[in-house]
């Protein structure tokens, strides 16, 4: 059989079709190139992974096993023992952690929690460990926030039932209406029957206060420190609120230091029906007093005379502190540190009108600041505060200064020293006496002649004094012409701010009084200066080589030889050989020192 021929026949491909297979050329490429970007980023990840994995394994090496974080806190403990502060007296290192568990920003307190503070000092080292947990002083007291539970001070009475020696302290701040309130009086009712209640310390609402202290009242023969705050947040205008009956309270017998602070009259615990026994009274009112809180704060300080510490403080208010009664001295025999602030024209001048100081005491600070101050007002609080200080002995040496560095500072302070090295202790006095101004300070000292410290019946500021130092600022030529009158006056040193200054002034014959007298009737200038001590501050100062010579010829001219005259912080190099010549005719011993 046989096979029957193949036969091939020819193929034709229509335009239709060649259409279709470019599309599916061009589809299989594109198919391609997504396959390999999509291969592409598979394989960055998975190298990414890897990677990711590799970095967790050499953490997980690194990571120590149990004893080594064990050794690790050994090492970390042995080092802080070794530290320089853990290297002090227990005593000293315990008086270190308590000082750290005071708050020097008050209105920051309420969001500070000492207990913390505590138990990190406890962690720190085994000697520091053991130094905390020796010194019960450090955990004496208990802090209450507006959110202390009951159950957190339960844990601190057990821990004071067990130790029947140690004195209990309670903070609260910022109470407000949670559960603070409860803690405290929860506090003061457990405190009754411990007896050991020392130091109150409680900041908290007008309302509050009144529904707290009644409670106090229980365990008040036991409190040797009592401080109250009204709360800054609240409104300060109560009309008509009842008397609470602090009596008791302030009349504890161990009570030996009380503060008020911001508190609003009415009520007011000072009378002589109700004597209090306080050795240290602190009370700052807001606002300013009316005329019947102010006579029964007289009357009461007229009967405390174990007074040692004493500090007041007058808000805001212009009211009137004229009293038709007969005024009466206050003698204070004990005082020791004395201190008055006023934001009130007429608080202080009355005050100081009755306060008679004694010559021992060690500290007296006096501040006044108000809206518009004017200069009359200011030379009235300067002069009572002179009749005040008539008993102190006279200060050798006087500090002038202002706080601002800018040139146009706002306040004006003068530091009394009985000596320059006084510490403010008794018999060694230190008067800290400021008017602050609100206003340019140029509108009272380089206008008008009432600028207080310089009048001429003010004589216990400069009646002994040997040396004073200038700072931070340039008094008006007034304030020299009343230093250049003083005969013990022996050393100055002062900043030089402007090329001709006061100092300069008063020495070629500027703004001296009776300057159209003969030479032989005109007052001495400077009669027992011996040295000088020039310190420009405000660089650069070029002409500082033009003022040396300036102030060489006047002290040549007034016939003035110092034992010393020094330049600092000069610019320029002293250079002429003339110049050098000039200042070593005034002085026997020059010393010009430039800025390093």
């Amino acid at each position: 059989m046989s096979l029957a021929p193949v036969i091939t026949l020819p193929t034709s491909t229509s335009p239709s079709q060649a259409a279709v297979d470019v599309e599916i050329a061009l589809l299989e490429t594109q198919l391609k190139n997504e396959t390999e970007k999509i291969d592409r980023r598979r394989r960055g990840t998975l190298a990414g992974i890897s990677k990711h994995l590799g970095g967790l394994r050499l953490r997980q090496d690194a990571v120590p096993t149990l004893p080594a974080l064990v050794q690790l806190t050994d090492l970390k403990r042995r080092r802080n023992a070794l530290s320089p502060i853990s290297l002090l007296p227990a005593e000293l290192m315990s008086v270190i952690f308590s000082t750290s568990l005071l708050f020097l920003i008050d209105k920051r307190r309420c969001n500070v929690f000492p207990e913390a503070t505590r138990l990190s000092i406890s962690h720190v080292s085994h000697t520091w460990r053991e130094i905390a947990l020796a010194s019960p002083e450090l955990w004496r007291k208990v802090y209450i926030r507006e959110h202390t539970s009951l159950e957190y001070i339960d844990g601190y009475l057990r821990q004071w039932i067990s130790t029947p020696d140690l004195p209990i302290d309670v903070e609260a701040h910022e109470i407000g209406y949670g559960y603070g309130t409860a803690s405290v009086s929860h506090m003061f009712q457990a405190g009754v029957g411990l007896g050991r209640l020392r130091r109150i310390s409680l900041k908290a609402p007008k309302v509050l206060l009144d529904t707290l202290l009644p409670e106090l009242k229980a365990c008040s023969t036991t409190i040797e420190y009592l401080r109250l705050l009204l709360s800054e947040k609240e409104n300060k205008t109560y009309v008509g609120m009842p008397e609470p009956g602090y009596d008791s309270v302030f009349c504890s017998p161990s009570l030996g230091r009380l503060e008020l602070h911001n508190w609003i009259p009415p009520p007011n615990p000072l009378s002589k029906s109700h004597p209090i026994s306080p050795v240290h009274l602190e009370i700052s009112f807001y606002p300013s007093p009316a005329l019947d809180t102010i006579r029964s704060l007289f009357s009461y300080l007229e009967t405390t005379p174990q007074l040692i510490s004493l500090a007041l403080t007058f808000g805001r208010g212009d009211l009137s502190w004229e009293d038709d009664s007969t005024p009466t001295a206050i003698h204070l025999p004990s005082l020791e540190r004395l201190r008055l602030a006023s934001y009130s024209r007429s608080a202080l001048p009355a005050i100081l009108s009755r306060l008679r100081i004694p010559s021992h005491i060690g500290y007296l600070k006096l501040l006044a600041r108000w809206e518009g101050a004017v200069a009359p007002e200011a030379v009235e609080i300067a002069s009572a505060f002179q009749h005040a200080c008539a008993d102190i002995p006279s200060p050798e040496f006087l500090r002038v200064w202002t706080s601002s560095l800018k040139g146009g500072g706002d306040d004006i302070r003068i530091v009394a020293k009985r000596t320059e090295h006084s510490q403010g202790l008794p018999n060694d006095a230190i008067v800290d006496f400021a008017i602050i101004e609100p206003y340019e300070r140029r509108a009272l000292m380089g206008v008008t002649n009432t600028y207080p410290f310089y009048e001429s019946d003010l004589g216990w500021l400069f009646f002994n004094l040997r040396c004073i130092a200038v700072e931070h600022c340039a008094l008006p030529l007034h304030f020299w012409r009343a230093l250049a009158g003083v005969s013990t006056l022996e050393i100055i040193h002062y900043w030089v701010l402007q090329q001709d200054d006061g100092f300069s002034q008063i020495l070629r014959g500027e703004g001296v009084e009776n300057c159209d007298a003969t030479p032989s009737k005109k007052p001495a200038v400077f009669p027992a200066l011996r040295k000088v001590k020039a310190i420009f501050v405000r660089t650069p100062m070029f002409w500082d080589v033009d003022y040396a010579g300036e102030l060489a010829l006047a002290l040549q001219r007034k016939g003035i030889t110092l034992d010393s005259l020094e330049f600092d912080n000069c610019i320029s190099s002293i250079g002429s050989e003339c110049l050098r010549t000039l200042l070593q005719s005034v002085a026997n011993q020059v010393v010009w020192a430039t800025a390093n």
